[in-house]
C-alpha cells in the first residue's frame, strides 16, 4: 500500500516502525549541490537509486530491476524522497505495479515543439529555445515511450489532443478503462507549484482549471525537411504504440 507521510511525521513513524529503509531516487545533481540524507546516523539503512537523470528529466529505464538487485528484504517498509514528492510517488507506484495502470499519452511533433521553443524562449533557456534542440528532444522522447512500452505488459495510449478537442468522449473512455468510480472532468485542481518553472507547464491556460485549447506558437517556423522527419517519427511510434495498447 502506497500512502504519503509528512516531514514532520518520519520520527514517530520509524519509532513504531524501526526495520523501515529509506530510498532517495533524486539526481546525483542534486546529491551534489543540495546533500544526501544521512539515515545512517539514526539506524535507518538508506538506498540512492535515480528515476531520471539530468535536468531533461530523463527516466531511468532500468529502474525496476536496479532496486531488485539493491536486494531490499520485502518485509521491510520503505520511506521513498525525492525533491517535491511527485518522483516519489512514481517511484512507489513502479515498484508496486499491480495497483496501477500506465497511461501513454503523446502529442504530434509540429505544436510540441513549437511549445518547447515558446517555454525556452519565455525562459531565457537558449536550448530548449532552439529548434533543432527541440527537434532532437522530441525525437529521443518518442523512442524513449516506444522503448519503456515494450517493457510493460499492458497501457492505455492516448493522444493528447484528443483530451482537447473532444475532452467528454476522451475522459469518459480513460473513466471506464480505469474502473473508476468518479469520472474524470474537464475541471481540475492547482496547486502551489502550478504553472511554476521546473514543475510542467508553464503556459497560462494551465492554471485555468480546466481543459483549454493552448494556440499554436505561429511566429516559430520548423523548416519542411525537419518537420518531414518528425512525422515519420510520429507516425511509426503512434503505430507502435497503438497496436500494443490496451485503448
Amino acid at each position: 500500500m502506497i500512502k504519503q507521510l509528512a516531514a514532520k511525521d518520519i520520527k514517530s513513524y520509524l519509532m513504531a516502525e524501526p526495520d523501515s529503509v529509506l530510498l532517495d531516487v533524486r539526481t546525483n545533481e542534486e546529491w551534489e549541490t543540495i546533500g544526501k540524507p544521512e539515515g545512517e546516523k539514526i539506524g535507518l539503512k538508506t538506498y540512492f537509486l535515480s528515476i531520471q537523470f539530468s535536468e531533461e528529466r530523463i527516466f531511468n529505464e532500468n529502474f525496476v530491476q536496479e532496486f531488485k538487485n539493491l536486494a531490499i528484504n520485502q518485509d521491510r517498509n520503505i520511506l521513498i524522497i525525492c525533491r517535491s514528492g511527485a518522483r516519489s510517488q512514481f517511484a512507489a507506484e513502479l515498484l508496486n505495479k499491480d495497483e496501477f495502470k500506465v497511461i501513454v499519452m503523446v502529442r504530434p511533433p509540429e505544436a510540441t515543439v513549437k511549445s518547447i521553443v515558446t517555454m525556452g524562449r519565455k525562459q531565457g533557456n537558449a536550448k530548449y529555445g532552439n529548434i533543432d534542440w527541440a527537434c532532437d528532444y522530441y525525437i529521443g522522447r518518442l523512442d524513449k515511450l516506444v522503448r519503456i512500452s515494450q517493457h510493460l505488459d499492458d497501457y492505455i495510449f492516448v493522444n493528447s489532443d484528443d483530451i482537447v478537442n473532444c475532452p467528454d468522449e476522451t475522459l469518459t473512455r480513460l473513466t471506464n478503462s480505469l474502473n473508476l468510480k468518479t469520472p474524470l472532468s474537464t475541471e481540475y485542481s492547482s496547486f502551489n507549484k502550478t504553472g511554476m518553472k521546473k514543475s510542467g507547464d508553464t503556459s497560462d491556460n494551465i492554471k485555468k482549471g480546466k481543459i483549454v485549447l493552448t494556440r499554436e506558437n505561429n511566429d516559430i517556423t520548423i523548416s519542411e525537411s525537419l518537420l518531414k522527419n518528425l512525422n515519420n517519427c510520429y507516425e511509426s511510434s503512434f503505430r507502435k504504440l497503438s497496436e500494443k495498447a490496451a485503448l
